[in-house]
């Protein structure tokens, strides 16, 4: 989501991640994606920031902007195509 996504001029690029985890663990899960994120942010040469949801918070909560989100990766449609 962001000015990045939407070919505008941008300082940072701004990711939604939705994970399938227990709300107990989500703090281990965001911590394990900012790290993997790191190489990325070397790579795009600006900071990345990073909102995580909970599948059940994301389904919940709408974003107001839900209709600009561009799908990067889903591990549903890799597991619907059988990789």
């Amino acid at each position: 989501m962001g000015s990045y996504f939407h070919q505008k001029k941008y300082r940072d690029v701004d990711l939604v991640v939705v994970v399938e985890c227990e709300p107990d663990r989500l703090i281990s899960v965001a911590n394990s994606i900012r790290e993997s994120l790191l190489e990325l942010r070397e790579v795009v040469g600006v900071p990345i920031d990073i909102t995580i949801f909970t599948s059940k918070e994301f389904r919940a909560n709408p974003l107001r902007d839900m209709h600009t989100l561009v799908l990067l990766y889903s591990s549903d449609a890799v597991a619907a195509e059988g990789k």
